[in-house]
């Protein structure tokens, strides 16, 4: 053996001396250079392009990822082993040529990298059992058999290319690269399940860096156009077209060649699973039953020997390389050996002669089995015509020297194949009768010591959870408990406890518990449980439960609870409420309690309630309502109402009201009113009334009346009046009246003053015109006979005086000329006697005439100066004595005609200045009572006509400023209760009409305007009391509509702002108590809908936050512990369905990703454990199903890697050529 080998390793080593020569020599000569130059790989050819560089980047990081993926806890789950078979092939081939070409060393360390990082993820998909991944479904043999044609059949060579076999292989692994990516997106196809983040962002960078060299081809498209390559551009063109296919499937969900993808790779399958069933010796079906009828015959005689090779363990396959001994003397052993060849790779399964000890053929003889092997063809060596060798004991068998048979290893022991002798199993491992290796107890088993032929089941109260096989049971922690052959110890789950005997019991009726509990806690009071429950449920609003073991009852009507009740409680009040309530609702306004399990009652007409009350209040005399009214009106003005009443009754003609009165009052006399007058009306000034129900009659003419006047009053003597006038004015002077109807003008010759009935005739020497009010006196040196005529002129030689009705005669020595008042003396001022030639200067006080023989004392009125020829007449309204020197001026308040008379006083209601002829009347407004130099003003508040000795009152309700002829009016708004010169503003609150002597007080809802002509209602959101001047804002949480005089309270899910005209409803999410200024949020974990008075619980299953108005569902995969929270993931290894308060543990054998609806099988070959989230590996030696909750041993003949954990006895048994050649392969 040691010269065989020895030899062949010089073969070799001179095989590789003139290859690396060959090579050496090829390459000075330039024989690659052509091909090195046409793909860029010589360091002068080589350019740069920033896509191969991203692209380079990006595969590398997805070989990083893919190792994370492998390394992460040593598992391959979403890892395609056939994907890297394949780049592994890609990178061989191609990368070849870095021992024909000078690259650059960035090239040639990248191939490296790669080739190398590569064949170390192949090594570790096949350690880790990823070979046998049953979701890894393409056929190597059918993809490397479509890229060798597509290589020979689309590929451009040139048989006098000195590199062509370099070239061929770069075109082979280009196009073998475009599907290189296939099997792993078949897998992920299959395993839609796995949403590992490492996986995609593995698989979507692997894709991803194709989709950067398409960039790159595109780009030596446009820029680049001579180093174009059609294989790579083909290849380029699919590995984006399955990239997108996948990303479309992926994100989307929708996807064009996953069914033909599928498809093709199950046909594929099926018809490799046809041709291992001929092996098998099982029917076909299909197309391949023609195929299995004509090959099935030849098979079937040798399926003993078949079954032999098949049932041998792999690895002593794969060690040793077991022949399949097959008799050359078989009829049908050259066709099987055909057959057999066709299907296994020969490096696996050979079939050909063996040459270990045994019968020899050459020389005829038998030799000694060694031990561990075994003949069993006795005394047959005649009738055998080839060399036939001791066979090996199979695994857990055992045999001597010298054996014909081989002895199975008893329980307890184990052996290899070909062992002398059977070992025994360590302690925590066991064996079964004829196993090849001892199995590690399982979780939950034990074994103390060597030998043991099976495992010990924990005792209750004890655990072993080590999967590398336990000696001994660990005892359960304080608090929890665990059944016989358990894995681990487990606290109680909700609605049990732990009891005396460390069981878990069911919590009894009205008692619940959390998990780990060793004890039932009892419900509260107003919640109950049944058996075994995780929590006490309170009873719902409107529902009680007396002890907690019950159901919770219905409270009946008129009653009420609230969450987590023990008794229902009886409505207050003015309440009331239907069957299963959670509140009692007041009765509102204008309702009350007849039954208290019933809704409120409508108050009847004529009654009211202000709400929560039992009874409804009559409304009072003036007052009135209607139907369920929650407070009474008040009648209109112009009606009136007795107790009780719904309606209110019409005032009738002569009658009137005010607002809210109970009876209706009769007009004062003067006054009228029609039928539902609100105040009786009183007759202008000018009119009067016999009757209070009939109109108003007007005054005749010489009658007046004031108003509000019952009979007219007739005009006194000088005064006048029209018809229907509301006074008598006076006659002016000048005029007189003797029917009191019209002023007459008095004739010449007459006068009258003012009010005057008749006409006096002018006094001798006086004279008047036609409506004179006075008499005027003739002048000096006239003459009048008649006083209805002019003053004539004295004629010459006669002189007169001042109202003289003849002239004098001038005496002796004296003359005058015409209109003369004297005779001219000559000279004057001076007497002479008749014959006297001179005159004598007369003295002071005395005169003489003209020719006058003496000087004669000034008479009286008369005055002179020293050497007067006459005297000298005083002034009008002076006088003087006889032989004045000097005039005396008459005092104010008398007047006088002529100087020679005396002062007289002036008439009442007259008034004259110092030295006044006569005397003034008193203009209308003023007056004088005496004689006076001027009239007085009249005061405020009264009034005077024509030469007034008095000033008249102002009527009620009339003003008058000061020196005013007349009154007026007070304006509306404005009273006067005396006369006087100002009208005074009503008070806040109050009103008035023209010529009131008082305000009327606003009524309750109504103020008064800004005019203070009247009272307007007060707007909605306001009200006010009597005699308002503005109207108070309603406080928050109370209402009122147009012209209230009270605020009414805003219901329970209702609320109002101050000065509100209506409560605001409240939106869902929130609510509110009666007589609220605003609605409240309602918290997390309840919900509202509009209008309401309190929030409500959201049920179990559902959440809210704050302000909401429904609760939320908690979708699959969440739960909701509490509603005031938010929907919380569900863990790993849990799941749940919509509305769940918690999550459900998976149950044994299924897993879960945290947020699930439903736990998945664990694949065959792993298991889990309750509770945990990822499914574990099953340790070495030991199998299991799908959804398994714990590994089994293997059986004897079986076998395993590190997770491949699915080949167990029977499958392996039963294993087709095609399971074999996955194996293989």
């Amino acid at each position: 053996m040691d010269r065989v080998a020895n030899a062949a390793k010089r073969a070799g080593s001179h095989a590789t001396h003139h290859l690396q020569k060959a090579v050496t020599a090829a390459k000075e000569q330039g024989y690659f250079e052509p091909i090195c130059t046409q793909r860029h790989l010589s360091v002068r050819h080589y350019t740069f392009d920033i896509f191969q560089y991203c692209g380079d980047i990006v595969h590398v990081l997805a070989l990083v990822l893919c190792l994370a993926v492998i390394l992460r806890e040593s598992g391959t789950s979403g890892i395609s082993f056939k994907t890297h078979i394949l780049y592994f092939i890609v990178f061989t081939a191609r990368f070849s040529n870095i021992f024909f070409c000078d690259q650059s060393i960035y090239l040639v360390l990248y191939k490296v990298l790669l080739w190398s990082v590569t064949l170390k993820i192949v090594l570790l998909l096949y350690i880790f059992g990823a070979s046998v991944d049953e979701k890894d479904t393409v056929s190597l043999p059918a993809a490397l058999f479509i890229i060798i044609v597509m290589t020979l059949v689309f590929g451009v060579y040139s048989l006098e290319d000195h590199g062509l076999f370099v070239e061929i292989l770069w075109i082979f692994s280009t196009y073998l690269e475009s599907i290189s990516m296939l099997p792993q997106y078949i897998y992920c196809y299959r395993d839609v399940e796995n949403k590992c983040p490492l996986v995609s962002s593995y698989v979507f960078a692997m894709g991803g860096y194709q989709m950067v060299f398409g960039v790159s081809w595109g780009h030596h498209f446009i820029f680049r156009p001579y180093d174009l390559d059609v294989s790579s551009m083909i290849s380029g063109f699919l590995g984006i077209v399955f990239f997108c296919d996948y990303l479309a499937f992926r994100v989307l969900g929708v996807s064009m060649l996953v069914q033909v993808c599928i498809s093709v790779d199950d046909t594929i399958k099926e018809a490799e699973e046809a041709a291992w069933s001929l092996v098998a010796g099982q029917p076909l079906q299909g197309e391949f039953a023609e195929f299995a009828d004509s090959v099935t015959p030849n098979v079937i005689g040798h399926r003993e020997e078949i079954e032999m090779a098949m049932a041998a363990p792999v690895e002593y396959h794969r060690s040793v390389k077991m022949n399949i001994r097959l008799c050359k003397a078989c009829s049908v052993s050259s066709e099987l050996r055909r057959f057999l060849m066709s299907l296994q790779p020969a490096s696996y399964l050979r079939i050909n002669k063996y040459t270990s000890p045994g019968f020899i053929q050459s020389n005829q003889t038998c030799s000694d089995c060694a031990p561990g092997t075994y003949m069993s063809y006795a005394n047959a060596t005649v009738n055998l015509t080839f060399s036939i060798g001791c066979r090996p004991c199979l695994a857990g068998w055992y045999s001597g020297a010298a054996a014909s048979v081989c002895t199975v290893c008893p329980a307890g022991r184990w052996s290899w194949a070909s062992a002398p002798s059977c070992t025994e199993c360590a302690p925590g491992s066991y064996s079964l009768e004829g196993m090849r290796d001892c199995i590690t107890c399982a979780p939950g088993y034990f074994a103390a010591s060597y030998g043991f032929s099976e495992c010990v089941a924990c005792d209750a109260g004890r655990f072993s959870e080590s999967y590398r096989g336990s000696s001994s049971c660990t005892m359960c922690p304080t608090g929890q408990w665990s059944q016989s052959g358990s894995v681990r110890c487990a606290a109680c789950i909700s609605g049990s406890y732990l009891d005396e005997n460390q069981t878990c019991s069911v919590c009894p009726a009205g008692t619940a518990s959390i998990q780990g509990a060793t004890n039932c806690t009892s419900c509260p009071p107003g919640a109950r449980s049944d058996a075994g429950a995780k929590e006490c449920e309170p009873c719902s609003p409107g529902r009680f439960v007396t002890q907690p073991h019950e159901v919770c009852q219905n409270c009946p009507g008129g009653t009420f609870s609230s969450l987590g009740s023990t008794s229902c409680d009886v409505c207050p009040f003015g309440h009331s409420s239907l069957p299963v309530s959670e509140s009692c609702i007041p009765c509102p306004a204008g309702r009350f309690v007849l039954d208290i399990a019933a809704p409120c009652a409508a108050c009847a007409p004529g009654r009211f309630s202000a709400g929560r009350t039992d009874s409804c209040t009559p409304c009072a005399a003036g007052e009135y309502s209607d139907e369920a009214a929650g407070r009474c009106a008040r009648c209109p003005a112009g009606t009136a109402s007795s107790t009780s009443s719904g309606s209110c009754s019409q005032c009738p003609a002569g009658t009137a009201s005010e607002e809210g009165s109970p009876t209706c009052n009769s007009c004062a006399p003067g006054s009228i009113s029609q039928a539902g007058a609100e105040k009786c009306t009183p007759c202008t000034a000018g009119s009067y009334a016999l009757f209070a129900d009939e109109p108003c009659v007007t005054c005749a003419a010489g009658t007046s009346s004031a108003r509000g006047a019952a009979e007219c009053t007739p005009c006194q003597a000088g005064y006048v009046s029209s018809a229907g006038a509301p006074e008598c004015l006076p006659c002016q002077p000048g005029t007189f009246t003797t029917d009191l109807q019209h002023c007459r003008t008095c004739p010449a010759g007459t006068w009258s003053s003012i009010a005057a009935s008749s006409c006096e005739a002018c006094p001798p020497g006086s004279r008047s015109d036609a409506g004179w009010g006075a008499c005027q006196i003739c002048p000096p040196g006239t003459h009048m006979q008649r006083p209805d005529e002019q003053c004539q002129t004295c004629p010459a030689g006669t002189y007169s005086h001042a109202g003289a009705i003849v002239c004098d005669i001038c005496e002796a020595g004296t003359f005058s000329s015409a209109a003369s008042n004297s005779c001219t003396t000559c000279p004057a001022g001076r007497y002479s006697n008749d014959t006297a030639p001179e005159c004598t200067d007369c003295s002071r006080g005395r005169f003489s005439p003209e020719r006058a023989d003496g000087c004669a004392p000034c008479p009286a009125g008369t005055i002179s100066a020293d050497a007067s020829g006459s005297c000298s007449r005083c002034p009008d309204g002076t006088f003087s004595g006889i032989g004045a020197s000097v005039c005396n001026d008459c005092p104010a308040g008398t007047f006088i005609l002529s100087p020679d008379q005396t002062c007289s006083t002036c008439a009442p209601g007259r008034y004259s200045s110092t030295a006044s002829t006569g005397c003034h009347s008193c203009i209308p407004g003023t007056f004088t009572p005496d004689a006076a130099l001027s009239c007085g003003s009249c005061p405020a508040g009264t009034w005077s006509g024509m030469e007034a000795t008095t000033c008249t009152r102002c009527l009620p309700g009339e003003y008058s400023d000061e020196g005013a002829a007349l009154c007026l009016p007070c304006p509306a708004g404005t009273y006067i209760e005396e006369p006087n010169e100002t009208c005074m503003d009503c008070p806040a609150g109050t009103w008035s009409s023209s010529s009131s002597v008082a305000c009327s007080d606003c009524l309750p809802g109504r103020f008064r305007n800004s005019s203070g002509l009247g009272c307007e209602s007060c707007p909605p959101g306001t009200q006010s009391g009597v005699a308002a001047d503005v109207c108070e804002l309603c406080s928050a949480g109370r209402y009122s509509r147009s012209s209230s005089s009270t605020c009414d309270l805003c219901p329970a899910g209702f609320a109002s702002e101050p000065g509100s005209g209506a409560c605001d409803v409240c939106p869902p999410g929130k609510f509110s108590l009666a007589e609220s200024p605003s609605c409240s949020i309602c918290p997390a974990g309840t919900k509202s809908m509009g209008e309401a008075g309190m929030c409500t619980a959201c049920p179990l299953g559902k959440v809210s936050p704050a302000n909401a108005g429904r609760c939320r569902l908690c979708p699959a995969g969440r739960f909701a512990p509490s509603p005031d929270g938010d929907c919380m993931e569900c863990p790993a290894g849990t799941w749940s369905i919509a509305r769940s308060a918690q999550c459900t543990d998976c149950p044994e054998g299924r897993w879960s990703h945290p947020g699930s609806r439903d736990c998945a099988a664990c694949p065959p070959g792993t298991y889990i454990l309750e509770g945990n989230a990822t499914c574990q590996p099953c340790p070495h030696r030991y199998w299991s199903f799908e959804s398994s909750a714990e590994c089994e041993p293997l059986g004897s003949g079986a076998w395993s890697t590190l997770r491949v954990q699915h080949l167990y006895d029977e499958n392996l048994r039963r294993l087709s050529g095609r399971s074999l050649l996955n194996i293989l392969l």
